[in-house]
């Protein structure tokens, strides 16, 4: 009797090469898919933009003789890829001498969890503040080389879709070029401090 010749094509050989391939392959598509997954949350994240709103941030308005009112509008639109859940937005006006350093950090409402807004790729939601500041105060600000300034102070919880905190601060300054434009009520803003 002849030995059986080992054949390297038979059918159990193949099956398990094949096992073999596939387990591979699967293996090598879970890791693609992990980094993928990883990169997309880094990518797509929702992202809030604070702008300020058609009004132009910080306006000042005269209502009556004795003092005037201070508005401070701006608006946390979404600028990611997905959505954001806004937990928490506050805003502040701050004035303050010139020699002064900037306010301090408002305290921050980082347990609450509850939605406040939710907001889509481009949504947004417009937050704002207002105060009185007597003539004194206006001329301090509105004089030549004046000796105070006015500054908008505020912050941005949200969560993300992927269950990550963020918090978007900013800051803006009350620019004003001549008397003549505050009493239009045409302001400008510019940015000190933009921070995540």
């Amino acid at each position: 009797m002849t030995p059986e010749p080992i054949l390297w094509f038979r059918f159990e050989t193949w099956m398990v090469a094949l096992t073999i391939g596939i387990v591979t392959m699967a293996a090598i598509q879970a890791l693609i898919y992990w980094r993928q997954l990883r990169a997309t949350k880094h990518i797509e994240r929702a992202y809030i933009a604070i702008e300020p709103t058609h009004g132009g941030g910080i306006e000042i308005r005269r209502f009556n003789p004795e003092s005037v009112t201070v508005f401070a509008n701006f608006a946390a639109i979404n600028r990611g890829q997905t959505p954001a859940n806004v937990t928490d937005a506050a805003l502040f006006i701050d004035f303050r001498r010139n020699e002064d350093a900037l306010a301090p950090p408002p305290r921050y409402a980082r347990t609450n969890s509850r939605t406040v807004a939710f907001l889509c790729r481009d949504d947004g939601v417009t937050f704002g503040a207002n105060c009185e500041l007597t003539n004194s105060e206006i001329d301090a600000l509105d004089s030549v080389g004046g000796t105070h300034k006015l500054y908008a102070i505020g912050y941005v919880d949200y969560m993300d879709k992927f269950g990550r905190r963020h918090r978007r601060g900013f800051a803006a300054e009350y620019a004003q070029e001549t008397h003549a434009l505050r009493q239009k009520g045409a302001v400008s803003t510019r940015a000190l401090l933009t921070c995540t």
